[in-house]
C-alpha cells in the first residue's frame, strides 16, 4: 500500500484529494493514463469525506504515467480484486471508502524516520514531480496540462526557484573553476 501510494504520489503530480478519490475506472492500465475528473475532501480533519468537482476547469485531467507506476498500480490492483465484493468503483487507496491523509501523512513519516530522510509534506510530493519534469526539460505547457493548472504562470512560478538555483550554480561554476 505505502509503495503503491508513493509511487502514485511522485509519478503523477496529483494533488492528495485527487488522488483519494482514484477508483479503479481512472486507470487505463493500456494507455498509461489516469483519468482525473474528482476529489476527496473533507470540511475538517476527521469528519465524514465526500467527492467534489476538482480545483479548476483545468484539474479535471488524463495525467499520463510511466510504465513502472503502471506495474505498481497493476500489482496493488491484483490484490485489491481478490478481496470480497471487489469492483472497478472501489477506491485505488481505501477500498469502499476513503484512506484518510492523515493515514498518509503518518506513513510518509514513519517511513522518512526509517529511511532516515527529511520528512516531506505530501503537496511537496507534487513539487517534486515538477522538479523532475523540469530537470528533465519537460515543456512547460505539458506539465501545466499533466498538474492540471490553470495558468502556465502558476507552473512557472513554481519552479522558478529551481530555475535560480541551477543560475547560481553556473554563475559559481564559471567564475570559480580553476
Amino acid at each position: 500500500l505505502e509503495r503503491t501510494i508513493f509511487y502514485t504520489m511522485f509519478y503523477t503530480g496529483a494533488r492528495i484529494g485527487e488522488i483519494r478519490a482514484l477508483t479503479w475506472n481512472d486507470i487505463d492500465f493500456n494507455n498509461n493514463v489516469i483519468n482525473i475528473d474528482k476529489q476527496a475532501m473533507s470540511k475538517v480533519a476527521g469528519t465524514e469525506t465526500f467527492i467534489t468537482k476538482p480545483k479548476t476547469n483545468s484539474s479535471i485531467r488524463k495525467i499520463h504515467i510511466p510504465n513502472l507506476l503502471v506495474k505498481e498500480l497493476k500489482k496493488w490492483y491484483n490484490k485489491r480484486k481478490l478481496k470480497n465484493g471487489f469492483n472497478k468503483d472501489w477506491r485505488v487507496f481505501g477500498d469502499q471508502g476513503f484512506i484518510a491523509q492523515n493515514t498518509i501523512r503518518r506513513m510518509v513519516i514513519r517511513m522518512s524516520k526509517e529511511a532516515n530522510t527529511p520528512y516531506i509534506t505530501l503537496h511537496e510530493f507534487r513539487h517534486s514531480y515538477t522538479s523532475l519534469l523540469y530537470s528533465k526539460e519537460v515543456d512547460p505547457k505539458i506539465m501545466q496540462q499533466q498538474l492540471g493548472h490553470s495558468s502556465i504562470n502558476i507552473t512557472m512560478d513554481i519552479y522558478t526557484h529551481l530555475e535560480d538555483e541551477k543560475s547560481k550554480k553556473e554563475i559559481i561554476n564559471i567564475f570559480d573553476k580553476k
